[in-house]
């Protein structure tokens, strides 16, 4: 029997579409660094799921998620705008760190 407290559970391994999804976000705001981008507009040209479809876009959130852990070892990050709308950047990993 393992001890999954030591070892952790088996990683669950990714779809086609979870991770063409993860590579798309990555490119889009590779192209746009720096500048802050509404969630209808990433949803619409990254191939997510429409908000009739996907409503709390959590297909989005999910691969953002995805993309920062991808994106940490390069130092980078995909944020959310501190007043709570639903725009986003992608800024360096000390962003809001003064």
């Amino acid at each position: 029997m393992t001890n999954l407290a030591r070892k952790g559970p088996e990683p669950h391994r990714l779809t086609e579409r979870q991770i063409e999804l993860r590579n798309r976000l990555i490119d889009f705001f590779k192209a746009r660094k720096g500048q802050w981008i509404t969630r209808e507009r990433i949803l619409f040209r990254c191939g997510f799921e429409t908000m009739k479809v996907d409503p709390m876009s959590i297909e989005f959130f999910n691969a953002r998620i995805r993309a920062n852990e991808k994106l940490s070892r390069k130092g980078m990050q995909i944020i959310q705008s501190e007043d709570g709308e639903q725009i986003f950047s992608m800024q360096d990993g000390s962003y809001g760190n003064a």
